[in-house]
């Protein structure tokens, strides 16, 4: 677990953040970093609380997109599966 939440620390995540395969847990909250946020290797595991109230992240694990990046694609509406009908003899 790295739990380096409320440190002050600034600048961007390390990319080479991402090859540590036994990163299970880690809370980067309450610090001043800015820049992308990476969205593969141990870092899909992660939600937007472990980067909350951060100076300038961005990312889609942040729900902001990067500057110069484009937009994020809404998720595709649900659509049910049509109704099942069972006709007993």
């Amino acid at each position: 677990d790295s739990r380096l939440n409320n440190n002050s620390l600034t600048g961007q995540i390390p990319m080479s953040l991402t090859n540590v395969s036994a990163l299970q847990v880690l809370d980067l909250s309450n610090n001043r970093l800015i820049g992308p946020v990476p969205d593969h290797g141990s870092f899909s595991l992660f939600t937007p609380i472990s980067f909350a109230n951060n100076l300038d992240l961005c990312g889609p694990v942040t729900g902001q997109p990067c500057p110069g990046s484009p937009p994020f694609s809404p998720p595709p509406p649900f659509v049910p599966p049509p109704p099942v009908s069972l006709i007993c003899h």
